[in-house]
């Protein structure tokens, strides 16, 4: 129930509500993967990306091929200005999801921006 109310909560734009709520589900079952995981998108959404990478951290401690995670990860780290920790997430997320043509974009995107051959 509390998940539920907390995507409803986020899809209407309450998202202190939404970030109480699921903070209460992950007190309660602190190994759900997927509270944790809504939690750091929520955060994102805020721009709390320091919050937001703790809990995609946490999600990655619990279910390391989580690729919506390593998604975010790599998304988290853009927005802080790290580019070469955003490459690490985005490869890491093509070992798990080779198909994933954003995730297979954005690698070569961060190559050539940071100069890196990719012969």
């Amino acid at each position: 129930a509390l998940m539920a109310q907390g995507i409803v909560a986020m899809s209407k734009g309450n998202l202190d509500r939404a970030e109480k709520l699921f903070s209460k589900l992950i007190e309660a079952n602190p190994d759900f993967t997927e509270a944790w995981n809504k939690r750091a998108t929520l955060r994102f959404m805020s721009w709390d990306f320091e919050g937001s990478l703790k809990d995609v951290k946490k999600v990655l401690a619990l279910e390391p091929r989580h690729f919506g995670a390593l998604s975010g990860l790599g998304m988290i780290h853009l927005r802080m200005g790290d580019p070469k920790q955003a490459l690490k997430a985005y490869e890491d997320l093509v070992n798990i999801f080779p198909s994933n043509a954003d995730a297979v974009q954005k690698i070569i995107t961060l190559k050539n921006y940071l100069g890196i051959n990719t012969l």
